[in-house]
């Protein structure tokens, strides 16, 4: 297939988060008036990762709004760590609803991968929440200790690498067993959007190693997120990669039978071929994003 046109607006605000005020940048696809949908990244990703899903999603008339959260790729990274907070990230992510005027109660279609599914299950477990349906990538409301303690592993380490393409092979051999299918186009396409140069000439990985720093403490956030799935009240699809270690099956069998799976809104499916977690890329698992959607989603309300 070929690459995304980008046919997107880039757009910022402010948000206030502990000691300092912090530019927020996101890409909006899409017609103003679509359908409006939310997409939000993993822990060290950011929202370049749902192009080829956006321009998707905008073809088909949906308005899909991707950020960067602070201390990744376009945004700011912050003076103060405490602003790394699970309580921080879900202030900014109501700012950008407000920000794009779809603040409103079941106003808005959320896609959430890893972190991005942790904060969405957060958010549509409140009263009155403003999300209307849920796409959960390959994350449950509990991760196993052991493997947070692999990520925390992973991001107390420096990585530096002499070229783009350095960087570009490793995450290519690093996250290829669990992407799904990929093409060498769409490695190049994450390498573009996943290098930051360091003032020593050298290129890392575009996020602030300082995320770390919450990560110790709160890995899932300051509450229990069980509570938070229970009170979903909207069409939720969860999508857990076969090979998974951070969504065991065990998880995702508890949610079948929990919370809005009492009323039947939950839908399941489990790609074999992907770990964690799945790339949203491969035509295939965005043609399983788009047929839910449509099948489960009524347009915002105006």
């Amino acid at each position: 297939r070929s690459s995304p046109i980008m046919k997107y607006k880039e757009h910022s605000f402010y948000s206030l988060l502990d000691t300092e005020y912090a530019r927020v940048v996101y890409s909006e696809w899409g017609p103003s008036d679509g359908d409006p949908v939310v997409c939000v990244h993993g822990l060290t990703g950011n929202g370049q990762e749902f192009d080829y899903l956006a321009e998707s999603l905008s073809n088909e008339g949906y308005r899909v709004l991707c950020l960067d959260l602070p201390g990744r790729h376009r945004s700011d990274y912050l003076k103060n760590p405490e602003g790394y907070a699970y309580f921080f990230y879900v202030q900014i992510l109501n700012d950008l609803l407000i920000h794009a005027g779809i603040d409103k109660p079941k106003s808005v279609n959320w896609i959430g991968t890893s972190l991005g599914g942790l904060l969405g299950m957060r958010m549509g477990g409140i009263y009155n929440s403003p999300i209307k349906s849920l796409v959960l990538n390959d994350i449950g409301p509990h991760v196993p200790e052991a493997d947070l303690k692999l990520i925390d592993t992973y991001l107390q380490q420096t990585y530096e690498y002499d070229s783009i393409e350095a960087l570009r092979n490793k995450i290519k051999d690093l996250r290829s067993p669990y992407c799904g299918p990929m093409t060498e186009e769409m490695w190049d396409k994450v390498a573009s959007y996943s290098h930051r140069q360091l003032p020593n000439g050298k290129y890392t990985y575009a996020y602030d190693p300082e995320i770390k720093y919450i990560f110790e403490k709160e890995p899932t956030g300051e509450y229990p997120l069980w509570m938070y799935w229970k009170n979903i009240e909207c069409p939720v699809l969860i999508i857990r990669g076969g090979k998974s270690n951070i969504f065991p099956q065990h998880v995702a069998d508890r949610m079948m039978a929990e919370g809005p799976s009492l009323k039947k809104l939950t839908t399941f499916v489990r790609w074999d071929d992907c770990g964690h977690v799945p790339s949203l890329m491969d035509p295939e698992q965005i043609k399983t994003v788009q047929e839910w959607m449509a099948k489960e989603v009524a347009p915002a309300p105006k």
